[in-house]
């Protein structure tokens, strides 16, 4: 424990016109006088004062004239209160002008590096401005941002690029997020001037997408085989191991049909609902369902609210 010298600090509580501030019943725990209004702090926030002259702060008990440190400002423990200097405490970190909190990043002043305030030290990396690296890091950030999508939302995941630089490998992305998607085109450009490759990869072109429940466009391959989607979850065709749509039973996928396990479910489908499926995703390029959701549908005798009725049943189409 950090101490200061506890009798300049005991005198200066009782006698530098408000500079520190004790927890007593005279002042009710306000902070200062008028004087000194934003520099002193009552200690009747963070702790009670204790038997025997000795004071509780912040769960730790000091003895009479004890001095001590909370975060920035310099505490004393006299006649069972606390008085502490009311310094506005900075943030631990301090980088070209502005203030940054411990664990926060941001970027370096060169544009092109991040810092992190790590134990109020900034720590930056060194990758060398316009290199390769340092773009292709670039490129791999805003793959990232363009492929953000609604899962909510149809067709979110129309619009083929190439990919992040360390392969550039097609791949399929949300055309609502043109300003990533432009700023993945000049990583590209940028690469190319630099003649920085890219390395030879055998990559194979996605036949479409699907925005995933995850929020992010996921490519399809195999010929555009149908994923499955249970309970919000999508699993691609040919994945296998995970429970039915109401909990029962263990389930595969193929081309967007479930084949199950046959066991006893204890839950049903609302009264006004059926087991089914229908395609939560639709192939914007095929026209076809990239994702078969099997799930409890609503019946219908005409119209649905969303949807369309196929055969009593409420169900998404795709065109």
């Amino acid at each position: 424990m950090t101490r200061l010298t506890p009798i300049l600090l005991v005198a200066c509580v009782l006698g530098c016109g408000g500079a520190f501030d004790k927890d007593d019943d005279d002042d009710g725990g306000q902070a200062g006088s008028a004087g000194n209004a934003g520099t002193a702090s009552s200690g009747a926030s963070g702790g009670s004062g204790g038997g025997g002259g000795s004071c509780v702060w912040k769960g730790q008990t000091y003895e009479e004239g004890e001095a001590f440190y909370d975060d920035c400002n310099s505490c004393v423990c006299t006649n069972g209160g606390v008085g502490c200097t009311a310094i506005g405490c900075e943030a631990p970190c301090t980088y070209e002008g502005n203030n940054y909190g411990e664990g926060t990043s941001f970027p370096a002043g060169d544009g092109c590096n991040t810092c992190t305030c790590e134990s109020a030290t900034v720590v930056c990396t060194r990758l060398a401005c316009n290199s390769c690296e340092s773009v292709d890091a670039a490129s791999g950030t805003y793959v990232e941002q363009a492929k953000k999508c609604d899962p909510a939302a149809p067709n979110q995941c129309t619009q083929l690029v190439a990919g992040a630089l360390d392969c550039a490998c097609p791949t399929y992305v949300n055309p609502e997020n043109q300003e990533a998607i432009a700023a993945l085109a000049a990583t590209h450009e940028e690469y190319a001037s630099l003649m920085c490759g890219p390395p030879p990869c055998d990559c194979a072109s996605p036949s479409g997408a699907f925005c995933g429940p995850a929020g992010e466009c996921v490519d399809l391959y195999d010929g555009g085989l149908a994923a499955c989607e249970v309970d919000g979850q999508v699993y691609p065709s040919g994945a296998s191991g995970f429970a039915g749509p109401l909990g029962c039973g263990t389930c595969s996928c193929s081309n967007g049909e479930l084949e199950c396990t046959d066991e006893a479910c204890p839950s049903a489908c609302p009264p006004n609902a059926v087991l089914g499926s229908h395609c939560s995703q639709c192939d914007a390029f095929t026209g076809g369902c990239a994702v078969v959701e099997h799930t409890c549908l609503e019946l219908c005798a005409d119209t649905c609210e969303s949807g369309t009725c196929v055969d009593g049943v409420c169900k998404n189409v795709c065109d």
